[in-house]
């Protein structure tokens, strides 16, 4: 009788030949290696989806959407792969990981067959279940070809020693993570200024500050200003056409109430994304302190630490750091056009109520022109969705819900409204739906919008890989016109002098497509390179398109036997 791993085996001596003893070593040093190899994924599995589940949602549709259940599913992955590492009880680790990566391939074919976007095995990465089904059965394979025999296991050194090492990991990482994924909760903003909950999205309601402290005082780089005296805090974005129309009529209003009182009386607060050229404009540099100066305005900016959800232009008034009003600025372009007039561009998506994101590209839109489109939101969850509030960060879109209450696994219509801008830009503002559950985070709809920019170039990053010194590649850039006129590139300028666009004397119909070759003809020394080609349009719009040329220079092949 033998003792190998804490295992017991009977050999029976006299029957059994010596050579039935052999151990093959790379196989050994194989299933060594298939070991490390499924603790790592289990490992990685584990971590990811840990940190989703600490900042983010879950569905709670069914058992695998479930926060306790997914809470378990990473404690085991993650129980199994110290176990694997450790080296300890190989035979029931080796069974436990067949099981488990047996029932993972089972999932992960469900759910590419239903046509899942991803599997969710990796938390917020998406992975197609296609790919993580072809790996699952790829480790069910490496598991039963190098499966651990009896023969082949051998005493482990100081197991005590793993054992300890192991339950320390465990308890060290795996009891923090679960406080973590269980303590879960969306982020808010405090009456007193502090943001409570786990996610960098957080969603401002100016109706609910009156008549309390400014809630953003410790957000704002200006803010220790604001705390004092009578102010009107204007909350704008940079992109914001309504904002873009209303800032010059505050600070016309802020240089009157300086020139009567002396004391600067209107602060424009910008929310992030910041625009790049208003980076000079922060508070203390002298670009800002002329900018302030030139408009009488104090200017400040919201701390881009978090993602910040508000209507603008919001315009609140302040006295002595307190909220006496409100309220979103009106704009004369709220009210659209009757649509006989103008007709709408319908078009329709889906997108998920809880705890998702989703987008809707309007495409090309002429300015001043209305467009409609009509989103799905469908409940996924175990309990009925009531929505509280809808509302959007720009008064170009207007939304409009079919239902207030969603049940479970129904839909709802979300009728979405662009009454383009103006001016041309490249719109991109979001939609809330905001449910009542405090456990549900909202729902943002990003709106996107090409206003009066009709042209784009595919691909945006032309890759031509490898590219000998000496010799010569070619590529191809495609000019996509979607406006009601012909576009003409003019000319091309590059970067790199090795890198040309030859453009051609044709032109991109209405609504068509125009090719425009790019060539490289190698030279230096090797090394990746890029290089920008600007393309000039006669488009009033859009005059330079510009597109990344990617590749890498090689030294020059060897001649050939024979060549001079």
């Amino acid at each position: 009788m033998t003792q190998t791993s804490g295992e017991f085996h009977v050999v029976p001596a006299a029957q059994t030949p010596v050579s039935a003893y052999a151990v093959r070593p790379w196989r050994v040093r194989t299933g060594v290696v298939v070991r490390w190899l499924v603790a790592g994924v289990l490992l990685t599995a584990a971590t990811l989806k840990a940190r989703q589940l600490a900042t983010e949602p879950t569905l709670d549709r069914d058992l695998f959407t479930f926060r306790w259940s997914l809470i378990l599913l990473v404690e085991g992955e993650l129980c199994l792969g110290l176990l694997l590492v450790s080296g300890l009880w190989t035979r029931l680790a080796w069974a436990a990981a067949l099981a488990t990566f047996l029932f993972f391939s089972a999932i992960s074919l469900h759910k590419a067959l239903r046509g899942e976007v991803s599997c969710g095995c990796f938390g917020a990465i998406q992975v197609n279940p296609w790919h993580t089904f072809t790996l699952d059965v790829f480790i069910v394979l490496l598991l039963a070809l190098f499966r651990p025999k009896w023969k082949e296991i051998r005493p482990v050194a100081r197991p005590r020693l793993r054992l300890a090492a192991a339950l320390v990991v465990l308890l060290g990482a795996g009891v923090p993570a679960a406080l973590a994924m269980a303590a879960y909760i969306p982020a808010s903003l405090s009456p007193e200024g502090e943001i409570k909950g786990d996610t960098r999205f957080v969603v401002l309601e100016p109706e609910r500050w009156i008549g309390n402290n400014f809630p953003l005082l410790k957000q704002i780089d200006v803010g220790p200003r604001l705390a004092q005296g009578q102010w009107t805090v204007v909350l704008f974005h940079h992109d914001c056409p309504a904002c873009r129309k209303a800032l010059p009529q505050y600070e016309q209003a802020g240089g009157e109430s300086s020139r009567q009182s002396g004391v600067t009386q209107v602060a424009l607060i910008e929310v992030p994304p910041y625009e790049q050229s208003a980076l000079a404009a922060a508070p203390g540099n002298r670009a800002a302190g002329n900018e302030a100066r030139k408009s009488s305005c104090l200017r400040g900016k919201l701390s881009a630490a978090r993602d910040w959800f508000v209507g603008t232009p919001t315009v609140v008034s302040l006295l002595d750091g307190k909220v006496l009003s409100a309220v979103e600025s009106k704009s004369e372009d709220e009210a659209a056009p009757p649509p006989d007039r103008r007709p709408f561009d319908r078009a329709t998506a889906t997108v998920a109520v809880k705890g998702g994101k989703g987008d809707f590209d309007f495409g090309f839109v002429e300015p001043g022109t209305l467009h409609r489109a009509t989103l799905a939101l469908t409940n996924s969850s175990s309990s009925t969705i009531t929505i509280r509030r809808l509302t959007s960060e720009c008064k170009c879109i207007a939304a409009r819900i079919s239902a207030e209450t969603i049940p479970p696994n129904g839909t709802a219509s979300l009728e979405v409204t662009l009454n383009a801008p103006k001016n041309q830009i490249n719109y991109a503002e979001r939609v809330l739906v905001q449910p009542t559950e405090a456990s549900a985070s909202p729902l943002v709809v990003l709106v996107k919008a090409r206003v009066g920019l009709p042209c784009t170039v595919e691909p945006p990053v032309l890759d031509l890989g490898q590219v000998s010194s000496g010799q010569e590649q070619r590529g191809v850039i495609t000019l996509i016109n979607s406006g009601s006129m012909l576009v003409r590139p003019i000319y091309a300028t590059s970067t790199a002098d090795d890198c040309v666009a030859q453009v051609p004397r044709a032109a991109a119909p209405a609504n068509g497509r125009l090719e425009i070759p790019v060539v490289v003809k190698a030279g230096g020394g090797p090394g990746p390179r890029r290089a920008t080609v600007s393309i000039q349009t006669d488009s009033p719009g859009q005059p330079n398109l510009q597109v990344s040329v990617v590749y890498e220079v090689t030294a020059q092949p060897p001649l050939s036997r024979g060549e001079p």
